[in-house]
C-alpha cells in the first residue's frame, strides 16, 4: 500500500469538503477512519488534506462550512 501523501490545496475543491462535512455533521463516524472516508467518497489523499487543513478550508470556504453551522443550529429533533 502506497504512502498518504498530502495534496495542495487547491486539489479539495468545494464539492468535496461539502461530502466531508455532511458525514461529519450526520454523526457516528470517527473523522479519521476509513469508514468516515468511504461514506464521503474521497480518496485516502484528499481525505488526508482536509483533515490536515480542516481550517484553511473552512477560510477557503466559508459558505460550505456556514451551512452545516446553521443547519446544525436548527436540527431539532421531534
Amino acid at each position: 500500500m502506497s504512502r498518504v501523501k498530502e495534496l495542495p490545496l487547491s486539489a479539495i475543491d468545494n464539492f468535496m469538503f461539502d461530502r466531508y462535512l455532511q458525514v461529519q455533521y450526520e454523526g457516528g463516524d470517527n473523522m479519521m477512519s476509513q469508514e468516515a472516508r468511504e461514506r464521503a467518497d474521497l480518496t485516502r489523499d484528499e481525505h488526508f488534506t482536509i483533515i490536515k487543513n480542516y481550517a484553511k478550508l473552512v477560510e477557503k470556504y466559508p459558505n460550505v462550512y456556514e451551512y452545516y453551522q446553521t443547519s446544525a443550529d436548527y436540527d431539532i429533533e421531534d
